[in-house]
């Protein structure tokens, strides 16, 4: 990286805007001075130890496989434009397509109906069905507000998929909206419910405007067994209006057992029907 620019295989990418940085990576906004476009490009730290860098590498090159195949089955995951290997400067480069809009974490509370929300969250299910689909059966595994990004057009779109991309991370996901089994003392390597867990705590966060935390007198916690919650406060306990359907099916996604959640298909398809339905009352409301 040189001059606040960044020189491609066949591409310039010039006017970086740094929009977060980690210990492992950082992310910017640029311009393609071959194409005149604004893209996205996160740029991957690679280390010095030779076990290290090729455990990064792969990772990388796994994240920019995933998100090119998923992509070839829906626009809601950005299209990735570019990727490289600056072995001088020791970072891995992926360029990809600037999604316009907020992060659900900025937008969360200006929706103006619950179902602009549920249709974003259809759009995430819809990538996550593809993903489960795939040959691959990625599951992303870091499933949070700040992932999941709503268009100019009201769209959703899932974003950061490298966490899909590791198979071997000893730390997995987000605090408070990873699934219980993600944690090292559940000793449980399916991931085939995390997802499903993450959406509902989302699901629940909006419905309530409180982020539900395990752990004892907290909001949840398990019981001596590890086979189901000893305590589990309701989102209709935090909001009366709820209906009973959405409040059934957030604790369904929810449940420690991670069998009894469902499939990412079971969510999306519930949740259409839900829409659907806050949909009709809303339009019988304006009559």
């Amino acid at each position: 990286m040189e001059d606040n620019q960044i020189k491609g295989p066949s591409h310039l990418y010039t006017g970086l805007q740094l929009r977060m940085e980690t210990a492992c990576s950082r992310t910017y906004i640029a311009t393609d001075a071959s194409m005149g476009r604004e893209v996205f490009i996160k740029a991957i730290l690679v280390p010095e130890d030779p076990a290290e860098e090729r455990h990064v590498l792969v990772t990388a090159k796994r994240e920019v496989q995933a998100m090119m195949q998923i992509g070839e089955g829906t626009y809601h995951v950005p299209t990735v434009y570019d990727y490289f290997h600056d072995k001088k400067a020791r970072i891995f480069y992926i360029v990809m397509q600037r999604i316009l809009g907020n992060a659900l974490s900025k937008q969360m509370e200006k929706f103006e109906r619950d179902e602009d929300f549920l249709r974003v969250m259809i759009d995430v299910c819809g990538v996550l069905v593809l993903m489960n689909n795939n040959k691959n059966g990625y599951h992303h595994k870091d499933l949070k507000p700040d992932n999941i990004m709503v268009g100019t057009d009201g769209a959703g779109y899932l974003i950061d998929f490298g966490s899909a991309a590791d198979y071997t991370r000893k730390v997995e996901g987000t605090a408070c909206y990873r699934a219980p089994e993600m944690s090292q003392r559940m000793r449980q390597t399916t991931r085939a419910g995390a997802d499903v867990f993450s959406m509902g705590v989302i699901l629940y966060e909006y419905f309530t405007r409180h982020l539900p935390i395990m752990g004892a007198r907290k909001d949840y916690w398990e019981n001596r067994a590890r086979t189901a919650w000893e305590v589990f406060k309701e989102p209709k306990e935090l909001n009366a209006q709820l209906p009973p359907q959405m409040n059934a099916l957030i604790v369904k996604c929810m449940q420690l057992d991670s069998t009894k959640r469902g499939t990412v298909f079971d969510l999306k398809r519930e949740l259409e029907r839900l829409c659907n339905r806050r949909r009709c009352s809303y339009d019988r409301a304006r009559r």
